[in-house]
């Protein structure tokens, strides 16, 4: 996964076809709570001191402008789960090491279409990849290093 890059954003709208073929909402949580908390483990195993905060509650949204027509709005969802702060800003080199973990954690997991990967701020990273269904992985740090999961676009049965 290569430095500096920012390709846009996934674009395109779904069909109700396209999300029938897709797992519901319900099927897809047990993938992405799983991943979250492999990447909290990476991530203690490179900074075993820093304190870890959930940051947020997961929540239920909605999907307008990913799906092709009004009707199909209520049928879709993204799961947002729950946001996590590290307290502390990792060196360069721990930032490395974390890279280096996630890699294969987030590839395994069908994340390989990377949306940035840039510096920002005052000497900060943020690195943001999609998986196949449309899941967004975001970490990052400035000051904190911070890290969430947005499910795609997934009707929202049982």
């Amino acid at each position: 996964m290569s430095e500096d890059n920012y390709l846009g954003g996934p674009g395109g709208q779904l069909s109700i076809a396209e999300m029938q073929e897709r797992p519901t909402l319900s099927e897809v949580a047990p993938r992405y709570e799983q991943l979250l908390a492999d990447v909290r483990q990476a991530i203690q195993e490179v900074l075993p001191d820093a304190e870890m905060i959930q940051s947020r509650e997961p929540m239920t949204i909605g999907c307008s402008s990913e799906v092709d027509s009004e009707e199909h709005v209520q049928a879709a969802k993204r799961q947002s789960y729950p946001g996590w702060v590290v307290s502390i800003r990792p060196t360069p080199e721990q930032w490395s090491q974390i890279r280096a973990r996630l890699e294969p954690l987030l590839r395994d997991r069908g994340f390989e279409e990377v949306l940035m990967d840039t510096e920002i701020g005052d000497g900060g990273r943020r690195f943001v990849i999609l998986d196949g269904l449309g899941a967004e992985f975001t970490i990052g740090y400035v000051k904190e290093m911070s890290m969430r999961i947005l499910s795609g676009c997934h009707l929202d049965r049982t």
